[in-house]
């Protein structure tokens, strides 16, 4: 089940839109430093990436909608860091509107081919593992997901109100819900009951909300929820054709 740590949130790099764009790379910069500044009310400046590097928060936009951050690519020819940003899909295809045709569609095509290939992924893990096998591992990626909460300030109801964000967005249904349609005493393990595609879901959507509220900070019960939420959103529009 390790292999589902490999499993990240989707973004894509401005360096790679620019080579599918056919644009200069400090072109595509400045095109997201505009979109942003344009988006959430700031300065064209507030977004450089050397800003952003060294302010957590504000190079994850912590809006609660978006994962946008910076990452130091490399060194240039005086010494000085090179930067590229990362955007998620929302960003992405909005920066898309400033290029043409053939552009854009190379760049839509890019992403296809990355949700394609985390489905392909969770897909090999269902297949190869056996039930028991799966659901030892969904054990230790509970156990991680439990204490990032813990550690982002998650507390009281916070960990079963972020759970059933998940259960929510993938099922339809809170954990107590579900174990009344599965009929299942209140008392029993949700999971105990899941085949191993359900098990998958979970384990890489509780994989996904646990970077995604780490990456971006997020802290307390409200935060962290939506965090969990969105994951199991996106995990189910990408993995989930029917769960029922």
């Amino acid at each position: 089940m390790d292999t589902l740590l490999i499993t990240k949130t989707l973004t894509m790099s401005s360096r790679e839109i620019a080579k599918l764009t056919s644009k200069r790379h400090d072109n595509v910069t400045r095109d997201i430093r505009d979109m942003l500044a344009n988006m959430y009310d700031s300065s064209h400046n507030d977004y450089k990436p050397e800003k952003l590097i060294m302010n957590q928060q504000a190079s994850n936009l912590r809006s609660g909608k978006c994962t946008v951050y910076t990452v130091e690519y490399g060194k240039n020819n005086a010494g000085r860091p090179v930067y590229e940003y990362r955007l998620d899909k929302r960003h992405t295809l909005n920066l898309l509107t400033r290029y043409d045709d053939k552009g854009r569609m190379r760049v839509i095509d890019r992403w296809l081919e990355l949700e394609e290939r985390l489905a392909n992924q969770v897909t090999q893990i269902t297949q190869a593992l056996t039930w028991e096998q799966q659901r030892q591992g969904s054990k230790e990626i509970r156990n991680k997901f439990t204490s990032t909460l813990k550690e982002h300030e998650v507390k009281g109801f916070g960990i079963a109100l972020c759970s059933n964000g998940i259960y929510r967005s993938l099922f339809g249904a809170t954990a107590s819900q579900l174990k009344d349609q599965r009929g299942l005493p209140q008392k029993d393990s949700l999971r105990d009951s899941m085949n191993s595609e359900e098990l998958a879901f979970m384990a890489v959507t509780e994989v996904v909300a646990r970077q995604r509220i780490e990456v971006n900070d997020d802290r307390g019960n409200s935060p962290c929820y939506q965090a969990c939420k969105r994951a199991g959103q996106d995990v189910k529009g990408l993995l989930v054709k029917e769960l029922e």
